[in-house]
């Protein structure tokens, strides 16, 4: 099976190293690609004013000179700054797009109770073998630090490993291509009882 995969070895994109250099990340990465939500987002959690010019630099001096992409800026400049933000020029708006009053607004789901970067769903587990240990995965809550929990077991269940602070980055060293997604209840009394 093939699996469409952006592979930076194959394509050559746009840089800005001074700027990459200045600020340790090159907006042109992001200003490049066709779909800008990463570029929105991006923006988003600037707070440098400095690092906030020097995306607008970039984005005008590739050519680009897109409004969605300028007002984002705008509004960031704005947020920073403490200036009252027009709700239909910020960033966050920006990032939609435009609305359309013809088309209705998409129910919003109830919030999850888990952390929002796990990629768990509340009930699921992951099941990771050890030799004679087994590492089980579960998602944390909303509120916790990071956004998985584990706990190792040895092979007579009594727990040999707890971690709380588990992070996506972390949790795919971990995986090495061996694992295995269930549910709580299916893996609950080698938890003690629930996860």
């Amino acid at each position: 099976m093939s699996v469409s995969a952006y592979n930076p070895a194959v394509r050559e994109l746009p840089t800005s190293e001074p700027v990459a250099e200045q600020y340790g990340e090159d907006p042109a990465r992001f200003l490049c690609l066709d779909d800008l939500h990463l570029a929105f987002a991006r923006i988003r959690g600037i707070n440098d004013l400095e690092l906030l010019e020097a995306w607008r630099a970039v984005e005008t001096s590739k050519g680009g000179d897109r409004r969605r992409v300028h007002r984002a800026l705008d509004a960031r400049e704005r947020e920073i700054l403490g200036e009252p933000v027009d709700s239909s020029t910020s960033s966050e708006k920006t990032e939609t797009g435009p609305a359309f009053p013809d088309v209705p607004e998409a129910p919003t789901p109830d919030p999850s109770p888990n952390h929002p970067d796990s990629r768990l769903e509340t009930d699921e587990v992951l099941v990771i073998p050890r030799g004679d240990r087994t590492e089980y995965v579960t998602p944390a809550s909303a509120g916790a630090d990071a956004p998985y929990v584990s706990r190792t077991l040895d092979e007579n269940g009594d727990v040999w490993n707890e971690n709380d602070d588990l992070r996506n980055d972390d949790l795919l060293r971990r995986l090495n291509g061996e694992h295995e997604r269930t549910t709580t209840d299916e893996v609950s009394a080698a938890l003690g009882g629930g996860a």
